[in-house]
């Protein structure tokens, strides 16, 4: 089902494509196709604020030309603006929900349901090496509240066909969006014996994520990630966070082929 809406969001965009992409008839052959499929393996925590991890399988399957792009782990969108060092856009992703019985820690404070969010993105390699990613998102339905993403990639080759990155990010989120993971209201309070607590709108969290990939028969890729996050502002003060801990950790391994 999640995935499934953001292939529908995805249909969207390629029926949209055309109007956008900067030419009346644009033609196949200088679209680029690029697909990729694959599977990533992830050790992580059991919700944003746990001190419990648990492991999760997630499926790789992507799509790409020089408009357009659709990826089960990064959303879809279009590339409005589309130059060698820049390119933004509208953009369409997934926020995924929690259940309660996900870990102990939820017991009495409900499912948090998932939804569609649409923004914007603008990414900027002003460097060989370095770049910048921004992600604006807003919820949708049941996907309440706002995001706001920036980060910086360094990219480092350190022999043939294996690259090192490093991702230091922080993610701003409004109060919406942490009243519904970090909140807890009255009724939530009498049946779990959590505090009530309405967090504010805050830097949620910021991250550092090193990790390499390597490159082998030209189209396949292994990669390997660790990423530490630290919940910060009226995200790290909610009860639920205190219960469980601020100082989230991952780690993860991929396999895709490319073609």
């Amino acid at each position: 089902m999640k995935i499934m809406a953001t292939v529908l969001a995805a249909a969207f965009f390629m029926a949209a494509m055309p109007a956008y992409a900067g030419e009346d008839n644009p033609s196949a052959e200088n679209l680029e196709h690029k697909f990729s499929i694959g599977a990533m393996s992830r050790v992580k925590p059991e919700f944003e604020g746990s001190d419990s991890y648990e492991f999760s399988p997630y499926p790789i399957l992507e799509y790409s030309n020089k408009y357009f792009f659709i990826s089960t782990l990064n959303g879809a969108g279009i590339n409005i603006i589309n130059m060698p060092e820049i390119k933004a856009g509208p953009l369409v992703s997934y926020r995924f929900g929690r259940d309660e019985d996900d870990s102990d820690l939820l017991d009495g404070l409900g499912d948090v349901d998932g939804g569609l969010e649409v923004g914007a993105f603008f990414n900027w390699q002003f460097h060989d090496r370095l770049g910048t990613e921004i992600k604006f998102l807003h919820g949708l339905g049941d996907a309440k509240g706002f995001t706001a993403d920036l980060a910086f990639i360094y990219n480092q080759p350190v022999i043939e066909d294996l690259t090192f990155a490093l991702k230091a990010a922080a993610v701003f989120s409004d109060s919406k969006y942490n009243q519904q993971y970090f909140g807890i209201t009255d009724s939530q309070s009498r049946r779990s014996g959590y505090e009530h607590y309405s967090p504010g709108s805050g830097i949620k969290h910021v991250s550092i994520r090193p990790g390499l990939k390597y490159t082998f028969f030209e189209d396949y890729t292994v990669g390997v990630f660790y990423e530490y996050k630290r919940l910060t502002d009226s995200v790290a003060d909610s009860s639920l966070v205190k219960r469980g801990s601020a100082n989230q950790s991952s780690a993860g391994v991929s396999l895709s082929w490319s073609f």
